[in-house]
């Protein structure tokens, strides 16, 4: 059987088990240059099952007495060097958060104390307004997003509603992407990736990142990533999976969802990763 069905079977074991439920560590790749290796034991001279990019989120389950960590990622468990992944931004020192804009509104929305609607507004957000987002607050039918905003006093912390708020700056007749890079492993475990630096291709994926709604997140093993480099400077990164579920999670855990339609366009704009995938599907 081809590893990447291997992998997949032990998601569904994985989620047949009442301990998925429990609160587990996200964190990210981070301090190497391209890549960290997921092993089958915790040592470096153990089989490497996949490479796992930079940025990457994996969920970490216990930390090993000689420095690793037990781990799962794109649909596979394994173990990886603890010094490589962190809850922490080693840029800032912080909490991780991803630039976002204010849309689809008609001039503004509110910025709320509480993470509620009927919650006290302590700054109106024009359309197009920066934010920097930190981390989705609320699940269900109205999620919301824990951002800051500058006021007249400083930075506010606050809540906007997810459906208000996009990856890209408003929409003009410019490009909002200078590229697009998919990342994902392939049978041997070797990660392979593809750039879309073509403008027309590019301004397909804008069109499919500004449709993309605020949703749960789910269990389908995120197995690629996604990086958006921005005409603005602004560096974007998902986990995206490849098994046709269509939900992007944003290097804050933030949760949204291409449609159907979209997310299978996604591997037609990327034609070498999207004859990978299909090869591992088979």
């Amino acid at each position: 059987m081809k590893r990447i069905l291997t992998c997949l079977l032990t998601l569904v074991m994985l989620l047949s088990s009442a301990a998925y439920a429990a609160s587990l560590d996200q964190l990210h790749v981070v301090g190497c240059e391209e890549f960290i290796t997921l092993r089958e034991e915790p040592s470096t001279g153990a089989k490497a099952i996949v490479q796992i990019p930079l940025g990457a989120l994996v969920t970490c389950y216990e930390y090993t007495e000689n420095g690793f960590a037990r781990v799962y990622y794109g649909g596979c468990f394994g173990f990886v060097q603890a010094q490589y992944i962190s809850e922490v931004n080693p840029e800032t020192g912080g909490e991780w958060r991803i630039p976002m804009y204010v849309a689809n509104c008609n001039e503004f929305i509110s910025l709320r104390e509480d993470a509620s609607t009927s919650s006290n507004c302590m700054q109106r957000m024009p359309l197009g307004a920066q934010v920097e987002c930190y981390l989705r607050t609320v699940d269900g039918p109205q999620p919301m997003e824990n951002v800051g905003y500058p006021g007249a006093e400083g930075v506010l912390r606050g809540y906007a509603l997810s459906r208000y708020l996009c990856f890209l700056p408003p929409e003009t007749d410019s490009y909002a992407l200078l590229s697009a890079t998919l990342r994902m492993n392939g049978e041997d475990g070797v990660l392979t990736q593809q750039t879309v630096t073509d403008p027309a291709l590019l301004k397909e994926l804008e069109g499919m990142i500004r449709r993309a709604t605020p949703t749960i997140p789910t269990k389908c093993p995120m197995a690629s990533q996604l990086e958006l480099e921005l005409a603005n400077g602004d560096q974007l990164r998902f986990a995206y999976p490849i098994d046709g579920c269509t939900t992007l999670i944003a290097e804050n855990q933030s949760v949204y969802t291409l449609t159907s339609a979209d997310g299978e366009h996604l591997w037609q704009l990327f034609d070498v990763m999207g004859c990978l995938r299909a090869n591992l599907m088979v």
